[in-house]
């Protein structure tokens, strides 16, 4: 999902009990998102956990630093849509 144009795609991946996840296993899942269809350009990841009412938990795989971030606003925003 894209918000606007901001020139870089985001992958939203919604995973069931994503706060406990080992971080080994999330950052195979992000670093194999690289340019495949039906994204040609490596995308930022942003895998997200439902937790309740007006609780999600979000860790985001940034392409270019090929690891996790805390910030990443246009990820955010593309769990939140």
């Amino acid at each position: 999902m894209e918000l606007g144009y901001p020139g870089l795609p985001h992958a939203v991946v919604p995973i069931p009990g994503l706060r406990g996840r080992p971080e080994a296993e999330l950052f195979a899942w992000g670093g194999s998102c690289g340019p495949t269809p039906p994204s040609p350009r490596a995308q930022n990841v942003n895998f997200f956990d439902v937790e309740g009412p007006g609780r999600i938990w979000e860790r985001t795989f940034e392409r270019g630093v090929e690891g996790f971030t805390y910030a990443c606003g246009t990820g955010t925003g593309s769990v939140a849509a």
